[in-house]
């Protein structure tokens, strides 16, 4: 997250009731506590950040009007992808889950797929090109938007080897 929106999350606190939020986004852990009757004076407020170091902690404290926050950021280890496989996009394109726009999707999560099924398109210079699963697996996540761009090599798809 940037700061910017950590600072507009801390200004959104401030005008409800509510005393305590925690938010998880993209490996990130914010805790925002409010704590009321404290004076600015009190408290110091540096701008919030977010470590790159793995499993670390922060604490920094925000003071707006009357208002003291703290938040507590702590950013997780990645997750292992070691089980998993990944369909990269053999070329640059829009990326488009079904052949049509009002026709089905080729798969969605949790999906089996074979070694040979369609699972998108891709769109280059005008030209639909079907990519293939190259792998026996189950869709564990669609890393892509329909109509996205996508680039050589991006990962499209997440999937666990059966």
């Amino acid at each position: 997250m940037e700061t910017k929106e950590i600072f507009n999350l801390i200004e959104s606190l401030k005008t409800t009731e509510y005393a305590h939020i925690e938010i998880t986004h993209e490996g990130t852990h914010l805790v925002f506590d409010k704590i009321g009757g404290r004076q600015q004076s009190e408290a110091s407020s540096p701008t919030p950040s977010i470590q790159n170091n793995m499993n670390m902690a922060e604490t920094s404290a925000v003071t707006l009007g009357n208002t003291f926050y703290e938040e507590k950021t702590v950013v997780a280890a990645p997750v292992e992808e070691e089980n998993f496989l990944f369909i990269d996009s053999p070329i640059v394109g829009t990326y488009y889950n079904a052949p049509s726009p009002e026709a089905s999707v080729y798969v969605k999560v949790g999906d089996v797929v074979k070694k040979g099924d369609v699972v998108c398109i891709i769109e280059a210079m005008k030209l639909m090109n079907e990519i293939e699963s190259e792998v026996d697996g189950e869709i564990v996540a669609l890393m892509v938007q329909n109509e996205a761009p996508v680039e050589y090599g991006q990962q499209l798809f997440k999937i666990k080897p059966l």
